[in-house]
């Protein structure tokens, strides 16, 4: 009877343990959706290498070493390509394995002091407090997960953060392998340690994690005001240079008016033409465009149209009747400003040197479509796809946004489709008072 136990128990904890990787899988933020089917096969098939490794080899960390790649696999393929949602996915796959060794070793020391044999009874134990250490790492996990704030690392900062969860790893199926030997002479006290170590090792990288993702948002955020700042004192710099020059002009118009009066009069109607059109264009230096009712936008395009003048690019924005106001204007600058440096970038290479911008609202959207041309060369920043992708992605997700990017005939064309903004949606309220503990 204690034997039926045993393998249903086995069985069990075999399900819990697919249910639970797959449970946290699956709150994690995705990227990618499968068919459902996709997902059944996959995790069977993890299932079947986990019980013909463990039950044919006899191999605990060969098993280890199966569980932790079947869930990275999956993430990966089945979830998400995000680099730390991939990290968390392996630090939650350690911290489980390390968690299933020290009820194990753990116990084992325990039932070794007791002067106890491990017998099925004692074996039926070991498995249902790994299920309960199971389901509550994963809740555990999840919880932290959902805390996090959205950033990115660099390359060579999330393979320093690997190094530990891989090493935990190697180290827990060095333990298993030697295990063994070691603990027929000295018992498994300093097993037990050891591994607790690992999963203090893991805990303090995630910690150190979640404080290096607040700083990189942070110093993303004070990039963005100084880039909004920078932009609004230029603003302000042109505005009071035209001011001083339009006193200029406006002190001489008298005398202007005179001289187009005096060459009407005298029945020179074509010089007295030519002379308004001079006049209309040194009124038109001292213009703002308006294109917009959102100040920070009217900026934000302004500033861009002098960019690309200054690299000789055409720049045509026409904006409707879009809904911005529930945006933070360091969201708006993300957006706008990132992408239309971006599309300059791009354009200023190309031949025909050209950027143009449509925004209008459409039902119950905003839609912005930027477009720019792009040299057939280029490789390295093709259109929009050169800083600040990863932010903008990351804004319009909080305010449910999505973003579509497309090559054709020689251009490079952005879609941005936004809910219209009465004010703040829940969801990004929500995210806003994401804070990491």
């Amino acid at each position: 009877m204690v034997l039926v136990v045993n393998v249903w128990l086995n069985f069990v904890e075999l399900i819990v343990i697919q249910t639970m990787i797959y449970y946290f899988l699956s709150c994690l933020p995705r990227n990618i959706h499968r068919p459902k089917w996709c997902y059944l096969v996959v995790f069977f098939l993890h299932s079947m290498t986990f019980c013909y490794v463990i039950y044919r080899w006899g191999n605990a960390g060969a098993g280890a070493l199966v569980t932790v790649a079947g869930c990275i696999l999956a993430c990966y393929f089945l979830f998400t390509t995000d680099q730390i949602q991939m990290f968390y996915s392996c630090v939650y796959v350690t911290v489980l394995i390390l968690c299933q060794g020290i009820v194990i070793y753990g116990l084992g020391s325990i039932y070794a002091r007791l002067g106890l044999f491990i017998t099925y009874r004692e074996a039926n134990v070991m498995i249902l407090l790994k299920i309960v250490a199971e389901i509550f790492v994963t809740k555990c996990f999840v919880w932290i997960s959902r805390k996090r704030r959205e950033s990115s690392l660099t390359k060579f900062q999330y393979i320093v953060f690997l190094i530990v969860p891989v090493f935990s790893i190697v180290y827990f199926y060095s333990i298993c392998v030697f295990s063994g030997i070691y603990v027929q002479l000295y018992g498994m006290e300093l097993v037990v340690f050891n591994i607790v170590l690992l999963l203090v090792m893991n805990g303090c990288m995630t910690y150190l994690l979640a404080k290096i993702l607040k700083t990189n948002s942070l110093q993303n955020e004070l990039n963005l005001a100084n880039q909004k700042e920078e932009m609004q004192c230029r603003y302000y710099e042109e505005i009071e240079q035209k001011y001083q020059e339009s006193r200029k002009i406006i002190h001489d118009m008298r005398n202007h008016l005179l001289a187009i009066e005096q060459l009407q009069s005298s029945g020179e109607e074509e010089r007295a033409r030519e002379y308004i059109g001079d006049v209309h264009q040194m009124l038109n230096m001292f213009g703002h465009k308006y294109y917009t009712d959102n100040r920070l936008l009217n900026i934000i395009l302004n500033d861009k149209e002098k960019a690309a003048n200054r690299a000789s690019v055409t720049f045509d924005a026409r904006i409707g009747a879009i809904a911005l106001e529930g945006m933070k204007d360091s969201d708006l600058t993300t957006v706008f400003a990132n992408l239309l440096d971006n599309a300059v970038e791009a354009a200023k290479e190309s031949e025909q040197k050209q950027v143009v911008i449509r925004a209008d609202s459409i039902h119950e959207f905003n839609v912005i479509r930027i477009e720019n041309t792009m040299s057939f060369c280029q490789k390295k920043k093709e259109g929009h796809m050169g800083i600040g992708l990863e932010n903008v992605t990351r804004v319009l997700k909080k305010y449910d946004g999505s973003f579509q990017r497309e090559r054709m005939d020689g251009k490079y064309v952005c879609i941005v489709t936004m809910p219209k903004f009465p004010g703040m949606t829940e969801k990004a309220e929500f995210n806003e008072k994401r804070k990491w503990i």
